[in-house]
């Protein structure tokens, strides 16, 4: 797959608003991401986009899983970027992937249900 410098990562990609950005981002010449859980939705955005699907890197992840939110930053590190820019932002987006896993923790333990022991 050739690359653009640009690249973006969507997620939700397979379908609603999350297709639509992909399909946007793909015109407008981006390298794209798509995120989703569902494999053949995120093979149909690709069709959809038609020639600029070329573009389009299929990731299914479940951003629920953060062994497969880690797995897609890997991919994106291993095709995407070349070898100067992956040593170079390979700690940038490991640190991202670490505040986004994190909030994504916070937010879980707030929707546990709190129960006080005496």
């Amino acid at each position: 797959m050739a690359t653009s410098n640009k690249i973006a990562i969507v997620t939700g990609a397979g379908s609603g608003i999350g297709r639509a950005s992909a399909l946007a981002l793909l015109r407008e010449g981006y390298t794209v991401v798509l995120a989703g859980r569902r494999p053949d939705a995120l093979a149909q955005t690709i069709v959809q986009a038609g020639a600029d699907g070329a573009h389009a890197l299929a990731v299914p992840t479940d951003f629920a899983d953060p062994a497969a939110v880690h797995a897609l930053f890997e991919k994106v590190l291993q095709d995407l970027l070349q070898n100067a820019e992956r040593q170079h932002l390979r700690n940038e987006v490991l640190d991202q992937l670490r505040h986004f896993l994190g909030q994504m923790i916070e937010q879980r333990l707030r929707l546990l249900p709190c129960q006080h022991h005496r």
